[in-house]
């Protein structure tokens, strides 16, 4: 049920209002001030309030907007359709009363009461449609006749036997009216005389094997499509590349137009053509001025555009002239301004239509018809030269191009200019014949001289034919070459020069984005350069191909037009003769203003955030044994909701050289693992978790003609640490020892290894683990086992290769603390601070 149905100014003030139930607090009021005023972002017209929600619409030619109010928990869906229905029946009422309050000398305030009976009639005829359609949605209840019950009936089973036997006639009625393709060109099929003969189906042949790459003579006679039609198969199977629903339709004159592009009711916001009127004059001149006074700067454009920048990008246009058009519009709006009610993006977008209508408006003249007719009564034929990259469609469109002016009576007359890609000729061949089997106007011929011949001279005796029979049109179909083959440019740019057609038109693709502008530089350049003119030919037209296949995506258009200023007379949507089009200017801008299209989540662009703009530094504390006390930092998200940070950082585990803990490059082949345990502050307190050395290190003890030695040791220190420990040494020769090489026998080794495990368990279980760290250190324990092991054989280079904590007690924070001193002591201080990097709006 509807509360209060509201019509006020943009200012405030209220023209009229019905209230169907008492109102408690003022929603419009909340709405105008939070919302409207407050907000630039108007494109939402849902809002709640409180116990109620508002839907409104605006009349942006009498900046008046409607307001519908309503209990929230209600669900209206006829809302829409009635601030529609209201705003036009108060605007085609009370227009002229509306803009006499604008009048300065305007001293009378109008009154609107008579709308009240009228909104009552709206508003019941919105709600019995309403209420129409919900029914139709419920639908009706299923008759008898169409359940599964009255099938088991006798009637049902008898009706059911019947509409079989119906069916199975009906079958046996196309099996004897198929034929297959050898009897529609008179040929009968032998396997069927031959068993018409024996009366009965004989015993199967067997057939010869047919080897790779060789043909049949079957296989060559099912392909042979040369001869054997009549004329009406060529027909029939002619017309098939005629829709007719895609003609177009003759004028009053009796000229045949093709017709307009249909725009794709896929149902998006299109641009909305009204436009705010701003103006501070006569009555509600004093409520206008309390939302105005924003005067529009560079650097508030610089976003907005940004995102215009890229939507016309996504829509295919090129980057450049994306970018060109978008600084265009930034200096028109720059010092314009702006009120509170007024929409930024509205604005660029009223502005954007009006740059890019500039734009695609054709300056030069797209009647081809009366070109035509003007260039023969000079006696000679008009010519039309289709030129373009590759795979375009240039043949094709120029068959499209030939049924329209055989259309409208015209004599066409097609050069074969294509002589360097196989088949050229054919596929001509094969258009003219449709042409003349579609056309009442049967006066289309095809002029061609093979393949590897000048295509300039072709078409100079092909215009030469055609003015000597009196042909209306010479259309001069070229070979398709990339923008970059200078041999091809220059065979074109002669073409162009010795026969000087009267439109050349390039035939581009849709789906081309910075491509077409690259493509239609370097046409146009080629021309220039190699014609040798003071006065050159350039592009007179464009065909813009695939137009079906693009969706929204018309970038193309505008691209092509802003590079050469020439208009795009033609756009191909389809494989017949008749999908030729005439391109609308202002669906084209409407399709490349409005959103993209989006086919469910998986289509959907994400929004682009920088990812550090939600992360945090702290730095990583290591224990006080080590000189140098901030290790580095890291990152981690800001805490949220139920996620904290501390928990991320907990366990982390980092790894640094000892030459940098303790400030001696002579260390730096041993590496410790710190891991996070506590985290105070900014601060991440961190303890032992491995130690090992670098495998350069490693490999620079391994020598030849020597013994290694390896052990393991698992020992628990005293503060409840168990660390294994992977020990290593080397055999040294003895003192005054002549023989070169120092191997160690089975025994010593053995005895070495019950040594080096005696001493390692010895100085662990005797130690803590900061004082086990600082062993590590000066290989206060290699040395150690060097004594010991002095007897048994002479070792070097004994040191502890690894060691890791398999166990470890408890985190007790308060040892944490004691083992890394005071948090503000952060060790030796650096020049500079460290500043977190600048949050960026884009990656």
């Amino acid at each position: 049920m509807l509360d209060q149905f509201t019509i006020a100014t943009k200012g405030g003030v209220v023209l009229w209002t019905k209230e169907y139930a008492e109102i408690s607090g003022n929603p419009v009021d909340s709405l105008i001030q939070n919302v409207l005023i407050q907000s630039t972002r108007t494109e939402s017209t849902k809002y709640h309030s409180g116990a109620y929600s508002l839907q409104w619409t605006f009349a942006n030619e009498l900046n008046v907007m409607f307001v519908a109010v309503y209990q929230k928990i209600l669900q209206l869906p006829y809302l829409d359709d009635l601030l529609l229905l209201a705003k036009r029946h108060f605007v085609a009422r009370f227009a002229e009363e509306i803009k006499a309050l604008v009048d300065p000398e305007c001293t009378v305030f109008p009154t609107f009461d008579g709308f009240d009976e009228e909104f009552e009639r709206v508003w019941r005829a919105v709600e019995e449609r309403d209420e129409r359609e919900r029914k139709d949605k419920q639908g009706v209840p299923r008759k008898f006749e169409d359940t599964k019950k009255f099938q088991s009936t006798a009637k049902g089973a008898k009706l059911e036997l019947e509409e079989l036997a119906q069916a199975n006639e009906m079958a046996i009625g196309r099996k004897q009216k198929m034929r297959t393709w050898n009897e529609r060109n008179g040929v009968k099929d032998a396997g069927n005389v031959e068993e018409t003969k024996k009366g009965k189906k004989g015993k199967k042949k067997k057939e010869n094997r047919v080897w790779e790459g060789k043909a049949t003579k079957e296989s060559m006679k099912a392909l042979d499509f040369s001869g054997g039609g009549s004329e009406s198969d060529n027909s029939r199977s002619a017309s098939a590349l005629v829709d007719e629903r895609s003609k177009g339709r003759r004028t009053k004159d009796g000229i045949y137009d093709v017709a307009e592009v249909a725009e794709r009711g896929d149902g998006f916001q299109l641009l909305d053509a009204e436009q705010d009127e701003d103006s501070g004059r006569g009555i509600f001149g004093i409520f206008k001025n309390l939302t105005s006074g924003r005067v529009l700067t560079e650097d508030i454009l610089s976003k907005p555009m940004a995102r215009m920048r890229e939507h016309l990008a996504n829509k295919n246009v090129a980057a450049d002239i994306a970018d060109e058009i978008c600084q265009t519009v930034a200096r028109e709006l720059v010092g314009v301004r702006v009120g509170g009610l007024q929409n930024i993006r509205k604005l660029i977008e009223q502005s954007m239509e009006t740059s890019l209508t500039r734009i695609l408006t054709p300056v030069s003249s797209t009647d081809i018809i009366r070109d035509i007719e003007h260039v023969n009564q000079a006696g000679r034929p008009y010519t039309i030269a289709f030129v373009g990259v590759n795979g375009v469609g240039k043949s094709t469109n120029l068959s499209k191009v030939c049924y329209w002016l055989l259309q409208n009576n015209k004599r066409v007359l097609i050069a074969a200019c294509d002589t360097f890609r196989s088949g050229a000729v054919e596929q001509l061949r094969v258009h003219v014949r449709n042409l003349r089997a579609l056309s009442e106007n049967q006066d289309v011929e095809i002029f061609e001289r093979g393949y590897g011949k000048d295509s300039a001279a072709i078409a100079r005796d092909a215009i030469a034919l055609g003015a000597a029979n009196g042909f209306d049109v010479v259309l001069i179909d070229t070979a398709g070459r990339m923008q970059d083959n200078e041999p091809l440019m220059r065979a074109l740019s002669k073409l162009v020069s010795v026969n000087k057609p009267d439109k050349i038109m390039f035939v581009g693709e849709a789906l081309v984005g910075n491509e077409a502008v690259d493509q239609l530089q370097k046409f146009n350049q080629a021309m220039r350069d190699f014609s040798g003119q003071s006065r050159p030919r350039q592009i007179d037209g464009i065909i813009l191909t695939k137009f079906d296949t693009i969706d929204d995506r018309v970038g193309a258009a505008l691209s092509m037009t802003y590079i050469t200023g020439q208009p795009i007379v033609f756009v191909g949507t389809g494989q017949t003769y008749t999908d030729l089009r005439r391109m609308n200017v202002a669906q084209v801008i409407r399709a490349l203003l409005r959103p993209r299209i989006s086919k469910g989540k998986k289509g959907l662009k994400k929004k682009v955030v920088d990812p550090f703009s939600r992360k945090e530094w702290y730095d990583l504390r290591a224990p006080t044994v080590f000189e140098t006390r901030v290790a580095g930092k890291t990152l981690v998200n800001r805490s949220q909701g139920t996620k904290n940070a501390v928990d991320f950082l907990k366990g982390r585990v980092f790894e640094a050289s000892l030459g940098d803990l303790n400030h001696d490059e002579e260390q730096a082949f041993r590496k410790f693992r710190l891991r996070i345990d506590e985290v105070a502050g900014r601060h991440c307190l961190t303890s032992f978790h491995s130690m090992s050395i670098t495998t350069d290190k490693l490999r620079s003890l391994v020598k030849k003609w020597q013994t290694l030695i390896e052990a393991t040791v698992t020992a628990t220190t005293t503060d409840g640490y168990r660390l294994r420990l992977f020990v290593l040494a080397f055999t040294q020769r003895h003192a005054g020892q002549l023989r070169s090489t120092t191997y160690a026998q089975t025994s010593q080794v053995r005895a070495i290894r019950e040594k080096m495990v005696a001493v390692v368990e010895s100085e662990v279980q005797s130690s803590t683990l900061r004082e086990v760290i600082q062993k590590f250190i000066p290989e206060s324990m290699g040395r150690e086992i060097e004594k010991a092991c002095h007897h048994i054989f002479p070792l070097q280079n004994v040191l502890i290769r690894k060691c890791k904590v398999t166990k470890a007690p408890r985190v007790d924070a308060q040892k944490l603390l004691e083992s890394h001193g005071s948090l503000e002591d952060a060790g030796t201080k650096i020049k500079g601070e460290f500043k977190e990097p600048e949050v960026q709006a884009e990656v």
